[in-house]
């Protein structure tokens, strides 16, 4: 174990501190939020109304307008009556949260392409989620032989976590705990990818909490206990976030050794405050500061959600090749690897990237289609990327969409046979 501080619990301790109010899951549960209870996947979308002013508003605090069609794909307008031959898996960024509906990239990728595309994002999934999401539609009629895979941010991370209730305590009313039920939202158990430490099989498990009343587990210090206590990326993330004073060594050796990682114990533990909301949304400290026990750990949390994700993409790949369907894996962190490949820093995705090119995967990644647009800029980094988020801290804005769609739109075009109508004929 590390050294202690008095003035941090515990990883256990933590645990027991972290209970989700009956409130909250009793507003969950009614169905006034923007989400719902699924017993496979943790939760779906339904249709909403984001409230202005709230974490998740649009533009200048707007509200905005998010409908869900019966078969779980957000509406689309551009060409609808039409079949879809391409559909979209991933979180908040692919679902596009925080614009209208129309406001999309699928939307206005569909109105060049002339085709729909249909959009099964969902925010805060891991890649697991929209894996096992993607594996549900695409059993249906509503399946389509050209999928795009969107991995996003810190999605890799979320791959690993059971439960996200003892982090949310962490941030207590801050980020998206303020934002009217987002607590629960984000609490609620999920599928996950763990490793098993005794043969180091990457191992597929169910959420912990599969019938709706199941849920009021949440409020107990004892099942938080029992159940969260060997969830060792719970730990490392809650150590490195600053939330507790200690990591049980035999667990994070273990993983170290599978992992071929070799943490170094001696270096100095710092448990100053970090950045509100990075866990959850990408946010970093600065890749340069010295190295510690927690900046160990964030490494270490790295190096597993990296080979966690090289796991669910050979499923992904394995899945599409016996079902005849093409793949297509869209790579973006704009709050990490994008900074980090701006300021000449090795990306922390490394592996995923590397695992991709070397497996052939097609692929697009947008970190770069951002670095070579800047290049056109003569804005500071910080204005150029204003321009395509909401209030410049948020998902993409309109425009963000807008850009996307028309980065990815020659590979589309490229990947799809037959061509789109107008693409069918040279000019």
């Amino acid at each position: 174990m590390t050294s202690k501080s008095l003035h941090k619990p515990s990883f256990e301790e933590y645990l027991t501190q972290s209970v989700v109010s009956r409130a909250e899951v009793d507003k969950y549960l009614q169905g006034s939020g923007w989400n719902a209870f699924d017993p496979e996947l943790g939760y779906v979308h339904r249709t909403y109304e984001v409230p202005p002013h709230t974490f998740l508003s649009g533009i200048g605090g707007y509200g905005v307008l998010s409908t869900q069609q019966s078969h779980g794909a957000r509406r689309s307008f551009m060409h609808a009556d039409q079949q879809a031959r391409i559909n979209t898996y991933g979180n908040s960024f692919t679902q596009c949260t925080q614009v209208n509906d129309g406001e999309s990239w699928q939307e206005y990728l569909a109105g060049h392409l002339c085709e729909p595309i249909g959009n099964f994002g969902v925010a805060a999934y891991g890649c697991y989620q929209a894996y096992l999401r993607l594996l549900r539609v695409e059993s249906t009629n509503h399946g389509a032989p050209y999928l795009i895979y969107y991995i996003w941010g810190d999605d890799p991370f979320r791959n690993l976590y059971r439960c996200l209730a003892p982090l949310l305590h962490h941030y207590g009313t801050d980020g998206l705990c303020a934002s009217g039920g987002l607590s629960a939202f984000f609490s609620m158990p999920r599928p996950n990818v763990e490793m098993n430490l005794a043969n180091g099989e990457l191992v597929e498990k169910r959420q912990m909490l599969s019938a709706p009343q199941s849920l009021y587990s949440l409020c107990e210090p004892e099942w938080m206990l029992e159940n969260l206590s060997d969830d060792f990326a719970l730990q490392l993330v809650l150590f490195k976030e600053g939330a507790t004073s200690d990591l049980d060594r035999s667990q994070i050796d273990s993983l170290a050794k599978r992992l071929d990682f070799q943490f170094d114990w001696t270096l100095p533990c710092d448990l100053s405050p970090r950045v509100r909301g990075s866990a959850l949304l990408g946010m970093r400290p600065n890749d340069r500061t010295p190295r510690t026990l927690q900046s160990e750990a964030s490494a270490l949390l790295d190096r597993y959600a990296c080979r966690v994700t090289n796991y669910i993409l050979d499923s992904l790949a394995a899945f599409a090749k016996r079902n005849a369907k093409e793949l297509l894996v869209v790579l973006f962190d704009p709050h990490r690897a994008l900074a980090e490949r701006h300021a000449g820093l090795p990306r922390y995705d490394q592996d995923i990237v590397s695992h991709l090119c070397n497996q052939g995967f097609l692929h697009f990644d947008m970190n770069e289609a951002h670095l070579e647009d800047f290049r056109r800029y003569s804005l500071s980094w910080d204005d150029y990327l204003k321009q395509f988020f909401v209030d410049g801290r948020g998902h993409y804005n309109a425009r963000g969409n807008h850009f996307f769609a028309y980065a990815i739109k020659d590979q589309i075009v490229q990947w799809l046979e037959p061509k789109p109508f107008f693409y069918r004929t040279a000019v």
